[in-house]
């Protein structure tokens, strides 16, 4: 290790300096002496070297992280945002609610649309998600009481609400599971409305969501 560390002219200048001095100098130690100072530091260099790399990756990470949380923010905000406006004849029904209907638009909205799934065992809406971080959404209140959209939607704002999920102000409803719902037929859509317009009122005010 000392022949590499010192080059021959070190070495030369080491044995002319040891003629003049009263200590004797040895090149070949002092070249071993440098060759240990160089293995000594060797492997804390490589361990410096090792955590300034894991601390950029992990820097990487967090900014990737960061980034792709603002984008998925900026976009789910753009969709709970956005207007939808459906065509006029999209929110026509060819078969009218008849009152005769509501026991097949009960058995309908239980069973297949699972609307007491997220508005409750009495359609007057609760909290569906309690979550940090996925939030706190409620479903709306479907009943006439105070708080309710029942006393306020007529047969187009059902028809938007339930097939397109989307509410009487033009916003995305949350969570309304309107595409598995899309493709039901007119009289089946129509027993639903007549069963939730006669829905017994419960005033329930929630927040919005």
């Amino acid at each position: 290790m000392g022949s590499v560390i010192c080059s021959i002219r070190e070495r030369r200048a080491l044995d002319a300096r040891s003629g003049s001095s009263p200590i004797r100098i040895d090149s070949d130690i002092v070249c071993r002496l440098r060759s240990l100072g160089t293995e000594r530091t060797g492997p804390a260099l490589r361990s410096t070297t090792i955590q300034m790399r894991i601390r950029r990756s992990v820097g990487a990470l967090v900014l990737v992280a960061t980034v792709s949380a603002v984008v998925v923010y900026w976009r789910s905000e753009a969709i709970l945002r956005r207007e939808d406006s459906i065509p006029r004849d999209d929110l026509r029904l060819d078969a009218r609610p008849n009152p005769g209907w509501v026991v097949a638009g009960g058995h309908f909205a239980s069973a297949v649309a699972q609307c007491r799934f997220c508005h409750g065992a009495d359609l007057a809406g609760k909290r569906v998600i309690d979550d940090p971080w996925l939030g706190r959404p409620y479903a709306s209140n479907l009943t006439r009481g105070r708080g309710g959209v029942g006393s306020s939607y007529r047969v187009a704002d059902w028809v938007r609400a339930i097939r397109f999920g989307v509410g009487q102000g033009g916003r995305s409803l949350l969570l309304q599971p309107s595409e598995h719902l899309s493709a039901i037929c007119h009289i089946d859509l129509a027993a639903v409305i007549a069963f939730l317009r006669q829905v017994p009122a419960v005033d329930r005010e929630l927040p919005a969501t």
